[in-house]
């Protein structure tokens, strides 16, 4: 799209957290996801029970937005949703997480309205 000047990418290896992450991005900074996608063999293959290889790009007006957006992304991977272990065994994860308010690439995606909640 002719608005979209910048680009950042960011890569991590919990998609879902991540995909949560972007929405927060599309919140907090003029950004929007412009790609999105995981890029694992599926949960039987991964390296770990929360695993799931993602790769996100964002585009802006200009590269201080895309700063912005990548730096709400990385704040909410590091102290937003997580998983959780859900023994000591520490073999069997769960996301428990509430949206309050989705930003336009959750609310895009899964077909609601945006600022509708999510769980």
């Amino acid at each position: 799209p002719p608005h979209i000047r910048s680009l950042g990418l960011i890569s991590a290896d919990s998609d879902d957290v991540t995909y949560i992450a972007a929405d927060e991005a599309t919140k907090q900074a003029m950004v929007e996801v412009v790609y999105g996608r995981s890029l694992y063999a599926g949960a039987a293959h991964g390296p770990s029970p929360t695993a799931g290889e993602v790769l996100i790009m964002l585009g802006g007006p200009n590269p201080a937005e895309v700063r912005a957006g990548l730096d709400a992304m990385v704040a909410h991977i590091e102290n937003g949703a997580a998983f959780q272990w859900a023994n000591d065994a520490e073999n069997t994860a769960f996301l428990a997480h509430v949206v309050s308010r989705t930003g336009s690439y959750l609310s895009s995606t899964a077909g609601i309205t945006l600022g509708d909640p999510m769980a």
